[in-house]
């Protein structure tokens, strides 16, 4: 089961774990909160894969989409915009041997939010979908100031996400690589405060999660890459 922890409004969240948050004053005795979530049901809280705190909001990636609370009691459900159609379910209505050819080319999005970070303007969260055959991300912003959503399609499938210092760090992998046998290189990008493009470069291997802390470096686990800008490891 997937969950995650917030700080919010002093108190401790641990949203995705039951079917309903648990909330804490501090962080040991841990209540139910009863919410109410007017696009959905709470059950899309459950599980929950990453979140955020910013301008006084709680979001959370959910399940099938991104949860937003002033209060942590009433939720709602941000409208973001895909770049294609999604392929119907024809399930039903195709053999095994139709079926394998449609899945093949067809369009699906995951909609679980397995990254998100916040700067003062900025929340950044990240998507898997298939086309094509293969695996690869989308990006979603979401302008603070304005309050729109915009996304974008990665060419690579996003593994983690950090922010620190004025940028947004990315580490990424090839569709369809099998870390075991193949040696082909990944991808470290950066989103810099004032710029629209995210700027790339070649790696070894990415890590599976990122952060930003000690000594002012971003610091990839389970392989261990060590960085100061998130370019250079």
């Amino acid at each position: 089961m997937y969950g995650t922890f917030a700080y919010f409004k002093g108190k401790c969240y641990l949203i995705g774990v039951t079917d309903q948050p648990l909330v804490a004053d501090d962080c040991r005795h841990w209540e139910t909160k009863k919410i109410n979530a007017l696009e959905s049901n709470s059950s899309y809280l459950s599980p929950a894969y990453s979140s955020a705190v910013i301008n006084n909001k709680l979001y959370v990636g959910g399940n099938k989409g991104i949860y937003v609370t002033d209060d942590g009691t009433l939720w709602h459900k941000e409208v973001l915009n895909y770049p294609y159609p999604e392929s119907p379910d024809l399930h039903t209505k195709l053999d095994y041997r139709d079926w394998a050819k449609y899945e093949e080319s067809a369009t699906r999005y995951e909609k679980h939010f397995y990254n998100m970070v916040a700067s003062n303007d900025k929340l950044v969260t990240t998507s898997n979908w298939k086309h094509g055959g293969e695996y690869s991300s989308l990006i979603f912003i979401k302008d603070l100031v304005n309050n729109k959503w915009s996304v974008e399609s990665y060419p690579e499938q996003i593994l983690n996400l950090a922010r620190g210092k004025d940028r947004f760090v990315a580490m990424s992998e090839k569709p369809g690589k099998d870390r075991l046998v193949d040696d082909t290189e990944d991808t470290a990008s950066v989103l810099v405060d004032g710029s629209n493009d995210w700027r790339s470069s070649s790696i070894m291997s990415a890590s599976s999660e990122l952060v930003f802390g000690l000594d002012n470096k971003f610091i990839g686990t389970s392989i261990v890459n060590l960085s100061y800008d998130g370019i250079s490891m």
